[in-house]
């Protein structure tokens, strides 16, 4: 997979990408998504099923959620500047060019939400960085809350646009 995203990541720079498969670069977030939930997984089966019970221990996930979470701001953000460039969102989303493609936009959104949950809590909440639901958490999930939101606006648009 390492091998074949080099590779693809070379072809698009040398050869550049089409306006319809643009939505494609945002696929790292959900693999993020399921790779850092993986790993916070192990990390509490490890030790429950080595005999140990759960640890409090909580540093190393604070490390793992917030690389995960930087790997997908960054692919987020550069997936977002190429697609705008190329005007996806105003042709796909936005306009009268239809294609079911466009629904793969909202998969990102929600593996986003979905990761920034375990970033609150697991990364920040319990490594005691932010108190569970005081205000400092809250800035923290707002993001996330406004990617959810603008998620459930785009399927609702693509839905109204798609099938009826």
């Amino acid at each position: 997979a390492i091998l074949q995203g080099i590779q693809g990541f070379n072809s698009m720079m040398e050869h550049g990408i089409s306006k319809e498969g643009s939505p494609s670069l945002w696929i790292a977030i959900p693999i993020l998504t399921l790779i850092g939930i993986s790993i916070i997984r192990l990390y509490f089966g490890s030790f429950h099923h080595f005999g140990e019970g759960v640890k409090t221990e909580f540093a190393p996930l604070f490390g793992v959620t917030s690389m995960v979470v930087a790997m997908q701001i960054m692919s987020g953000v550069m997936g977002y500047k190429i697609m705008r460039k190329l005007n996806y969102f105003k042709d796909y989303v936005h306009g009268d060019k239809k294609s079911p493609v466009s629904f793969s936009l909202i998969c990102p959104g929600v593996s986003a939400f979905v990761f920034g949950m375990f970033f609150a809590f697991v990364g920040l909440a319990h490594n005691g960085i932010v108190a569970p639901f005081s205000i400092p958490f809250w800035i923290v999930v707002a993001p996330y809350i406004y990617i959810w939101v603008q998620t459930l606006l785009t399927l609702r648009t693509l839905t109204k646009k798609m099938l009826y």
